[in-house]
């Protein structure tokens, strides 16, 4: 009987060695691309006069290095409610169509901690403010009249406080997070607005001037930078900013019933101040998020 023979056990093969170069090298591939921080302009629906500027002529904006992107992304009565939620460590809008707009123009739905973007937010805006019916019976007590009752300064702060409760909150958000974050006020007031006829110029200028007056105080005890209307765009512009109506030339006339919004050649003044506002911004330290327990 014959026995095969015994089979000789394979030699093990050692581990192959990688460099250190290599093994450092290899896991990169799986790193997430870095975003390049673009200048994002957003809000409600008076940055479409400086979508406008910008798309009917690119070239005569300085370009941020990250890019830039504007859009609408709802109706300012939108913020006079919750409009936000906490989202992946940050925060997103709740409106569908917000929501969407900041997936194109960011690559996702959340504002998130250390955000590498620059934020201009349009939010300030106070046309519901004004036609709102209390101003019927009161009136801040310079432009009181023998019909109305007179309400102090200090009655008004803490009533445009309240009106802009959501807007407030969201901006200490965002400050929170470290997001490089500036708002921009809205176009002054139109003299075809139709609360005009029953406040009155004179009614109409100083409840517009209390009100942002009380907003631009709790955006800078946050820190928070806030790009004026420009003074040339009022129709007197030797007056005070505040004392002024928008220019007939830059009211934005294509819909029926618009009796507040700004048009293209406003947001072609309005918009270089903007942008070297971000620029500011961007090469500012960032602040660092806040953690939060």
């Amino acid at each position: 009987m014959t026995r095969a023979p015994a089979k000789t056990p394979a030699a093990k093969k050692a581990p192959a060695r990688t460099s250190p170069a290599k093994a450092a090298a290899k896991p990169a591939a799986a790193r997430k691309p870095v975003e390049r921080g673009k200048v994002v302009i957003i809000g409600d629906s008076h940055t479409l006069a400086y979508a406008e500027a910008y798309t009917s002529e690119p070239s005569a904006y300085a370009s941020p290095a990250g890019g830039l992107g504007i859009a609408k992304l709802f109706p300012f009565n939108t913020s006079l409610r919750p409009f936000y939620v906490p989202e992946d460590g940050g925060v997103a809008f709740t409106h569908e169509g917000a929501r969407e707009t900041m997936t194109a123009l960011i690559g996702r739905t959340a504002i998130v901690p250390n955000d590498p973007h620059v934020y201009l937010l349009s939010l300030g805006g106070t046309t519901v403010f004004l036609r709102a019916p209390i101003w019927k019976a009161f009136r801040p007590w310079r432009t009181s009249l023998k019909t109305t009752q007179p309400l102090s300064d200090a009655t008004m702060t803490q009533v445009s406080l309240d009106y802009f409760k959501h807007v407030i909150d969201f901006f200490a958000a965002l400050k929170a997070m470290g997001v490089k974050v500036a708002a921009v006020e809205a176009p002054q007031v139109r003299r075809d607005d139709p609360a005009v006829e029953y406040i009155g110029e004179a009614g109409v200028l100083e409840i517009t001037r209390l009100c942002r007056g009380a907003l631009f105080e709790a955006l800078a005890d946050l820190d928070v930078p806030v790009i004026r209307a420009p003074k040339e765009a009022s129709e007197d512009d030797t007056h005070a900013l505040d004392q002024g109506f928008l220019r007939r030339e830059l009211w934005k006339r294509d819909r029926a019933r618009d009796h507040h919004h700004a048009n293209e050649a406003y947001g072609r003044i309005q918009l270089p101040r903007m942008l070297e506002q971000a620029g500011v911004l961007a090469k500012a330290t960032r602040p660092r998020a806040r953690k939060t327990t």
